[in-house]
């Protein structure tokens, strides 16, 4: 078979077989870990009848594998543009099993930090695709501790499993904040029912909370986790208790199609009128890279595009508003760039956009017009266009944080200024991919091992 589809990294000329299926497309190519032997193999991303699986070659093993992803494909790539030289980047090579933290350049500038300080749980979800790691060793204090060392200012995200399980959550959330870090619960919400154990981990240094959230209905949990209606009230319990507390809450969601997409409009509605909730994050289901899990399959999925489709219609809004702020981040890069190489800035991730509370309601923080005139100034260099009092404040305000936007978005989010949307789609370790077109926004330590992630599913 002919090769072609070259793709260069750090230096070296790995190839991948060509496509042989007009009805296939590919959209990125790099490095993946083999699902047998674990190496970094050749792989590319590609979109079969609108959905997205990725393809690897192990050229060890001398087989194929095809791990099915999800549907449809959200472009989130800096295809055609120079990476700033301060933005954290792999030195990965073909073959290699095992990565440390030498293997990133500029470690300490990645967007946060993702560690999975226990498998266990406290409920049993069945479409969790971690439910037979449940006997893994916890992560030790000590393990955490010399792992913070690389970084500071960054949001470190306390990952299960359920973090809450651990008896000694308060003291690693206190590590995290001795550290210099924003430590952030990603939770259930089962154990934040109880007063006294929020105000306990707030005490120690709690940041935020990440809640998972799936709808105002316990049938939703019931249908989509296999859960009774009690843990529906628990959660709705463990909101009422973070309303009265002074820190950040991110709601993650995760939207079935047939089970919970109606719940879209509910939950950014409550967002709306309730100014503790400082972010949203809409997924769909991960199906454990088959095409299948428990009484779900791949036409139960919802993809990203008709994430925003449903979003914006909710609020009234063009769904060209996701794409602009992606175009005027990608902008942004190539801009400063361009014209100063040396000077340093933070990661932009894509795939979100930014609104304003007014009286219970949302409205954009920019408007279309406006994130259209950036756009047209950084690609003509038409700066007058940029004079205008709401685009100059904006700017200005970037430009003060070092054209940090995770910095500005933690100082909203602690004054509640302004709300934000991700699609998100996180999915485990053998659905990373290596590629030129990411810059790397992740490290993740689990169950003792390091990796860093340029792209995941999205």
């Amino acid at each position: 078979m002919k090769e072609s589809n070259l793709v260069e990294l750090n230096s070296e000329i790995i190839s991948m077989p060509e496509t042989v299926s007009v009805e296939e497309l590919v959209v990125e190519e790099g490095l993946s870990p083999c699902p047998s032997c674990e190496k970094l193999v050749p792989a590319k991303t590609v979109v079969r009848d609108g959905y997205t699986y990725i393809v690897k070659h192990c050229v060890f093993e001398r087989k194929f594998f095809n791990v099915f992803l999800g549907k449809g494909w959200y472009d989130k790539s800096y295809k055609d543009i120079s990476l700033p030289n301060s933005w954290p980047r792999c030195e990965v090579h073909i073959g290699q099993k095992e990565m440390s933290e030498k293997n990133v350049l500029n470690i300490g500038e990645v967007s946060f930090v993702l560690l999975t300080i226990t498998k266990k749980c406290n409920i049993h979800c069945k479409i969790c695709y971690d439910k037979l790691l449940a006997d893994r060793i916890d992560m030790s204090l000590s393990h955490i501790e010399d792992k913070l060392r690389f970084f500071k200012n960054r949001t470190v995200i306390l990952f299960g499993g359920e973090p809450t399980v651990r008896e000694d959550l308060p003291e690693i959330i206190k590590l995290v904040k001795l550290s210099n870090n924003y430590p952030v619960l990603f939770t259930n919400g089962i154990k934040l029912t109880s007063r006294d154990y929020l105000n306990c981990l707030i005490k120690n240094g709690l940041w935020g909370v990440c809640l998972s959230f799936d709808g105002f209905d316990a049938h939703i949990y019931a249908e989509l986790r296999g859960l009774d209606e009690k843990v529906y009230q628990q959660k709705l319990e463990a909101l009422e208790n973070l309303k009265k507390t002074n820190i950040p809450v991110v709601i993650h969601s995760t939207i079935v199609k047939e089970v919970n997409e109606h719940e879209v409009a509910k939950i950014l509605d409550y967002a709306a009128q309730n100014d503790f909730v400082s972010a949203v994050w809409f997924r769909t289901l991960y199906l454990s890279g088959e095409e299948k899990l428990s009484n779900f399959d791949k036409t139960n999925l919802i993809s990203e595009k008709e994430m925003v489709n449903m979003i914006c219609s909710h609020l009234d809004i063009d769904k060209e508003y996701f794409y602009l702020w992606d175009e005027v981040k990608r902008g942004l890069v190539k801009w400063i760039t361009k014209r100063f190489p040396k000077f340093k800035i933070s990661v932009f991730r894509l795939g979100r956009i930014y609104l304003i509370r007014k009286k219970g309601k949302f409205h954009p923080v920019l408007t279309i017009r406006q994130l259209k005139d950036i756009k047209v100034a950084l690609e003509t260099n038409r700066y007058f266009i940029l004079l205008s009092p709401c685009l100059l404040k904006w700017f200005v305000r970037l430009a003060v944080n070092g054209f940090s936007i995770a910095r500005i978005e933690r100082t909203f989010y602690k004054e509640a200024m302004v709300f934000k949307i991700c699609l998100e789609q996180l999915g485990p370790y053998p659905n990373i991919m290596f590629s030129n077109q990411h810059p790397i926004t992740l490290v993740e330590y689990n169950r003792g091992r390091f990796f860093a992630a340029q792209s995941y599913i999205d």
